[in-house]
């Protein structure tokens, strides 16, 4: 009867430990999430900002959209040049 308690105890104490693991994986970040978070925002970018809007620019401030691609766009500055800035630094205006 002892031996019996004692396994049963054993037992109880795994299934512990395993909801105590299960509990911690529950919380971890898969490799990738945060590259499909950042596309997902791209696309959704994509849906307001053409080429030829107004846009405004973490970095650089207010200008204009004149090329899309796939990661970024190539935006004319008010302050009088133009360069790439990636999509999520740039908010339309």
């Amino acid at each position: 009867m002892i031996k019996s308690d004692d396994i049963a105890f054993d037992s109880m104490n795994k299934a512990q430990h395993m909801r105590e693991k299960a509990e911690s994986l529950r919380h971890v970040r898969v490799a990738g999430d945060r590259e499909r978070q950042r596309q997902a925002e791209r696309d959704r970018l994509d849906t307001l900002i053409k080429k030829g809007s107004r846009v405004v620019s973490i970095s650089f401030g207010p200008g204009e959209v004149i090329g899309v691609y796939k990661k970024s766009y190539r935006i004319k500055y008010d302050r009088g040049f133009t360069c790439s800035e990636e999509k999520t630094f740039v908010k339309p205006l």
